[in-house]
């Protein structure tokens, strides 16, 4: 299962991405205490925690989070952790994405 969404709005593709909030919706209605934010700014699930009860599903306004129905887990974008590189970044073929570290003003 894909943890990056592509649909089609207005004749065109949208991919459907964490936009890593500052203010995650989706963390305040877990209950499980499942997804945090780390100092980097990334917004990650954690699976063991986890119990596939969707509220964070529901409560993404950009619909960025996936329902695992055979794991019975919440997924997203989680920056391909353990590799080096985002695939969908070493993937690109225009070279059009890329990684930058953002600093707090």
């Amino acid at each position: 299962m894909s943890r990056i969404m592509v649909t089609e709005m207005k004749g065109r593709l949208l991919t459907l991405k964490c936009l890593h909030c500052q203010k995650p919706k989706c963390m305040e209605a877990c209950e499980f205490d499942a997804i945090t934010k780390g100092e980097d700014g990334k917004v990650i699930i954690d699976l063991e925690k986890c119990t596939g009860c969707w509220e964070c599903v529901e409560a993404c306004p950009f619909r960025s989070i996936q329902k695992d129905e055979i794991r019975e887990k919440a997924i997203k974008c989680d920056f391909c952790k353990g590799y080096d590189m985002p695939a969908c970044v070493s993937s690109c073929p225009t070279d059009a994405l890329t990684i930058v570290e953002i600093r707090g003003s």
